[in-house]
């Protein structure tokens, strides 16, 4: 089983008359939640052309909850963070269980692991709302989570964000490397959250 990740969702619905009518009566529901928290309505492009990594749509459930495990490591006082084992399930991590029932403020472990979205813009907290998924994220705020956790799995992301040989070398991680489901998984999320931050589309989890 994995998650489906896409940017750009409205501009790839086009040939699609049911995909698409059901997508608009989601916008319409996230629009409402949005402006019951006190938002601006989201307005989603038409038109997306923005290059994505051809490899970053799907990640396992699972290795998205490995990732979520290494960026409870970087908050401050964490116990070192070390690769999980292949048979490790990383909801048995307290750390991510902090995360999950205390800390509530992290865009990448609080948001939904199946479906919902990522808007464009910077929140300043994860809003809750009648939408699919429950609970509304910011890509900009993944950008910036991402960030944080890229050092623990020796990623090397610059100001201007990662060269496209670092992208690219990310899905290539040998499966001997112990952090390759977290490399891969933040290769995929990197890719498309910071395509929605340039595009102004959603971030969609399917």
């Amino acid at each position: 089983m994995s998650l489906a990740v896409t940017v750009g969702m409205r501009a790839q619905l086009t040939q699609d008359a049911e995909g698409r009518a059901y997508f608009e009566e989601e916008l319409a529901r996230l629009d409402r939640a949005l402006i019951a928290a006190g938002h601006a309505p989201h307005v989603e492009p038409a038109t997306f052309d923005v290059e994505v990594l051809p490899y970053a749509d799907h990640v396992p459930y699972t290795w998205l909850h490995l990732l979520r495990r290494a960026y409870a490591h970087t908050r401050p006082g964490a116990a070192p963070f070390a690769p999980a084992p292949l048979d490790f399930d990383p909801m048995a991590d307290p750390l991510l269980d902090l995360e999950l029932t205390v800390h509530l403020d992290a865009h990448l472990c609080c948001h939904s692991d199946a479906e919902g979205y990522y808007l464009p813009v910077d929140l300043a907290e994860i809003i809750d709302g009648d939408v699919t998924g429950g609970l509304i994220g910011s890509s900009v705020a993944l950008v910036r989570e991402l960030r944080a956790v890229a050092p623990l799995l020796g990623i090397p992301v610059t100001a201007a964000g990662v060269s496209s040989a670092v992208a690219y070398s990310l899905r290539e991680t040998d499966q001997l490397d112990p952090l390759h489901r977290e490399r891969i998984t933040w290769g995929v999320l990197w890719a498309t959250a910071t395509a929605s931050v340039a595009s102004g589309a959603l971030l969609v989890f399917h």
